[in-house]
């Protein structure tokens, strides 16, 4: 970390010139370390920060538009997500799946951001290349539930949540949540959730979801 900091804060001279001679490893070594920088640049409320220093980076090491490139953008989207600026997010995100549109994580926190903004069909295709690319994890299962939900579709709800549930999901996670307390309650959603919850969960999960807030 030490190493790769003074290298972009040094003199043109001692700095990395031809990007090509350089190992691929060492390359998504060198991004691994960047993107944890700016992690802990975002963590520490310091974005704008965060941002200089992924234009450094790439200056700096001369990859764009690839893999390495992309886990940049992700970390500064998660940094403006946890700054309270979504567009900003999205901008990074956008970039990161440009730069590398196999990143499940970009695709998954996108959705949420454009699920959070209401463009549903948008949060479709992003939880959609989820599942594609990771069949067997709940979260993108779980997300395209709560798409279908919304959008009134009660079979795909059901199908997603029971695909969820096989592969570790928990109602249990989501009792205290307000969307998903309404929709228990709901007369269209609610027996489909009352059903899974009875099946895969048991009484004491079906109990948190009639207690009041």
């Amino acid at each position: 970390m030490i190493a790769l900091w003074w290298a972009l804060q040094g003199p043109l001279g001692v700095r990395i010139a031809h990007a090509e001679l350089l190992p691929r490893d060492y390359h998504t070594e060198l991004a691994n370390a960047a993107a944890d920088t700016i992690a802990g640049m975002a963590k520490a409320q310091q974005i704008d920060e965060a941002e200089a220093f992924a234009a450094r980076w790439r200056k700096t090491i001369g990859v764009t538009a690839s893999a390495e490139d992309a886990k940049l953008s992700y970390e500064l989207g998660l940094g403006w997500r946890l700054a309270g600026r979504p567009d900003r997010a999205l901008r990074a995100l956008d970039a990161a799946l440009q730069a590398d549109p196999t990143m499940v994580a970009a695709h998954y926190d996108r959705g949420e951001l454009r699920l959070e903004q209401g463009d549903l069909e948008a949060a479709k295709a992003d939880f959609t290349a989820v599942t594609a690319s990771a069949p067997d994890a709940w979260p993108g299962h779980f997300r395209l539930a709560d798409v279908a939900g919304r959008q009134g579709d009660v079979v795909t709800f059901e199908r997603e949540l029971t695909t969820a549930l096989r592969y570790g999901f928990s109602f249990r996670s989501i009792s205290d949540d307000p969307h998903w307390r309404k929709a228990f309650h709901d007369p269209a959603l609610g027996s489909a959730m009352q059903r899974l919850i009875t099946v895969y969960q048991g009484e004491d999960v079906f109990s948190l979801f009639e207690e009041p807030n």
